[in-house]
């Protein structure tokens, strides 16, 4: 199901093609608009797939209307309904963005081409956004996966070639600091968690532990392969948990961590 909208300040032409849409695509939502102000407010409230739109108008014109759509002329295709007399406006349309034009009067074989054409095209574009977003996806998942095996082979002195350049590039910044060891138990008498929501837990407790880290130090955070045995944090030294003023900084992080997630948390925190 698209949304269209025919933009034209004829009432009769305006009704015309709205009625000819719908009855070639009667799953189609149209709009219809007197002009391009009309049609760009109309554009701003809702997600519109095509518009169809006459070049000469008041108010604000057909050309008018694509400048002021600017980048989402990339997402909706915007067809321009022009005369002939008026087709040097149509190739002046074209190459502000449109996607292409008819010449009025539309013929109903006309439309439905052009309906099969755009159909086309944002079919395309769609299976595209997919595809790309389905990539990086992947890409989000597979990053944090080839972290963890990477700190994995640092802490237990494994790298091997380029991979010490690779956790240097991971502790950016970090010209000294701690190794923190986080160790995350399911607490007794909690209802129990399927794989995933514990998974869900740990990271939501981790995310919390950074974040309070972060107001004293830079931190970074993975998660380790051993189950439970959770995350690893290296804040830079000079501004650390372990500094007298900030004594209970790491008892009051944990206690608000277990106070609100269904888990016990312990910490151990290595030499500078």
């Amino acid at each position: 199901m698209y949304r269209l909208l025919v933009v034209d300040d004829e009432p009769l032409h305006r009704r015309g093609i709205a009625d000819m849409v719908k009855a070639l695509r009667p799953n189609y939502i149209v709009f219809v608009a007197k002009d391009g102000e009309q049609a760009l407010g109309i554009a701003n409230a809702n997600v519109l797939d095509i518009i169809l739109t006459d070049i000469r108008m008041p108010r604000m014109d057909g050309l008018q209307l694509i400048e002021r759509l600017g980048n989402r002329t990339e997402s909706i295709k915007v067809v321009i309904l022009s005369a002939y007399s008026h087709f040097e406006y149509a190739r002046r349309a074209l190459k502000f963005g449109a996607f292409d034009y008819l010449l009025k009067p539309i013929e109903y074989e006309d439309l439905a081409e052009m309906l099969e054409k755009l159909e086309l095209a944002l079919e395309i574009e769609h299976q595209k956004s997919a595809e790309q977003a389905e990539l990086q996806r992947r890409l989000q998942f597979s990053v944090p996966v080839y972290e963890q095996h990477l700190v994995q082979r640092w802490l237990t002195h494994t790298l091997e070639g380029g991979e010490h350049a690779e956790i240097a590039q991971w502790l950016m910044g970090f010209t000294s600091g701690h190794v923190l060891l986080a160790n995350f138990v399911r607490q007794a008498g909690e209802p129990v968690l399927t794989p995933g929501e514990w998974n869900e837990v740990r990271e939501r407790a981790s995310q919390r532990l950074v974040r309070r880290l972060q107001t004293i130090s830079r931190a970074r955070a993975i998660f380790l392969e051993e189950p439970d045995l959770a995350i690893v944090v290296a804040p830079l030294a000079g501004s650390t948990p372990q500094q007298e003023d900030g004594s209970g900084f790491l008892d009051m992080t944990l206690q608000e961590i277990q106070a609100e997630l269904p888990l016990t948390l312990s910490i151990g925190i290595g030499g500078p």
